[in-house]
């Protein structure tokens, strides 16, 4: 009696997956590769493949940049973001879907639609006169 094997037993769909696999990681490799390069490897044509790696672009931005000064602003301005953007949006969200504000919620789609690039002269001006550059506060509320 024969049994049923399943789609994902055969070895071609293992090729298939490898094909569709090689163009997505090809880039993340050549990044790790070039960082591993001097800047005189990296921009030889033609490429060189066979080198001696170095850490010393690794050095450079922990050693010389203030990296992790960098990666905790990030972090800051990510996580009070998305903190302000669901304590407005959820609540906002839920009335709109339990009570069928349809009116509502085509105005907010059409504001969305408006490219983020729009927005950028007024809010600079605003956080200009309200002396807010350079702020955490004005990064995060402009959502």
């Amino acid at each position: 009696m024969r049994t049923l094997r399943r789609s994902g037993e055969s070895p071609w769909t293992y090729v298939l997956l490898l094909a569709i696999l090689i163009p997505f990681l090809f880039p993340l490799a050549w990044m790790l590769l070039s960082s591993l390069k001097t800047q005189v490897q990296n921009t030889a044509y033609p490429p060189v493949w066979v080198f001696t790696p170095t850490l010393n672009n690794y050095r450079e931005v922990f050693v010389k940049n203030p990296f992790f000064t960098f990666t905790f602003n990030s972090m800051i301005v990510a996580a009070g973001s998305t903190g302000l953007a669901l304590l407005l949006g959820l609540p906002g969200a839920y009335a709109v879907a339990r009570f069928k504000q349809t009116g509502i919620a085509l105005a907010i789609l059409t504001a969305r639609m408006a490219p983020g690039i729009s927005y950028l002269i007024p809010w600079f001006i605003l956080f200009t006169k309200l002396k807010m550059i350079d702020t955490y506060t004005a990064l995060i509320s402009h959502i």
